[in-house]
């Protein structure tokens, strides 16, 4: 008798503590306006946590993006249009390209820019606030 009730105790404590690996909240929507000067968004990410952002592009021009952060592994991806992180392949990645993109765009459409913590920091639980700056030129 007792064997059943500690398995269901165990099984749901393991199931309150578990957190979805696909979980993600809406992308925010950015807008910008060409030559409109910088936007910025500020935020607060914790551990495996990452914010998305939708950035619509109707011509083609110059993506400048910047991540301010105490945190040195508050870092961002950012992916074309039609894709997406976890499937397909960063235009930027923050790992090895830093806090700073420049990106010339091809195609119209919706940009996705990936906020997140590195494995490093994310392992730790650490929480990093930010602010991202997001700005479209000729």
């Amino acid at each position: 008798m007792r064997l059943p009730i500690l398995a269901i105790a165990l099984l749901t404590l393991l199931s309150l503590s578990a957190r979805p690996a696909i979980a993600q909240d809406q992308p925010h929507h950015i807008i910008v306006t060409r030559d409109g000067g910088a936007h910025l968004e500020r935020g607060t990410i914790r551990s495996y946590d990452d914010v998305r952002y939708q950035v619509s592009v109707d011509a083609a021009g110059v993506l400048r993006i910047g991540l301010k952060s105490v945190v040195g592994s508050n870092l961002f991806n950012v992916y074309a249009p039609g894709t997406e992180p976890g499937k397909d392949e960063a235009i930027f990645k923050g790992a090895s390209e830093g806090t700073k993109a420049e990106l010339p765009l091809r195609k119209p459409g919706l940009y996705l820019i990936q906020v997140f913590l590195m494995r490093n920091a994310a392992r730790r639980g650490t929480t990093s606030r930010y602010t991202l700056s997001v700005e479209l030129t000729k």
